[in-house]
């Protein structure tokens, strides 16, 4: 039931507009990112990855743990838990992504709950 709650949700997130796979470019707090993530080939583990642009080959694993229909302003509330390299959980993405799939913005909590706001934008290739 929750699965197919999930591709229904995700059927109409991608019907207004949204892209099979998303480039997002932007911050946490003041360290800059570079976010992929890709709701249409979600397959139960990870949707993406992201990395800091000064460390580009050590790739965080995201896995989305929420997401929900897109609301009266045209976003989604979504949440990904980042993963080291070794299997670590070290972070969780908390935020709204627009429904056009224009930003993706809110608070990110490191491993020591440390929290940091994020704002990303699409990065049009």
């Amino acid at each position: 039931m929750k699965k197919s709650l999930f591709f229904i949700l995700i059927s109409l997130f991608l019907s207004v507009g949204a892209v099979k796979a998303q480039k997002f470019t932007g911050k946490i707090g003041p360290y800059e990112i570079t976010m992929k993530i890709s709701f249409a080939d979600y397959d139960g583990d990870s949707i993406g990855y992201y990395y800091y642009n000064s460390r580009p080959q050590t790739l965080f694993k995201l896995v989305q743990t929420e997401l929900e229909a897109i609301n009266i302003h045209g976003s989604m509330h979504v949440v990904l838990d980042e993963y080291t390299p070794k299997g670590f959980h070290s972070g969780t993405f908390d935020g709204q992504l627009e429904s056009r799939g224009d930003f993706f913005e809110g608070t990110f909590v490191n491993s020591k709950g440390k929290e940091f706001e994020f704002k990303l934008h699409e990065k049009i290739e």
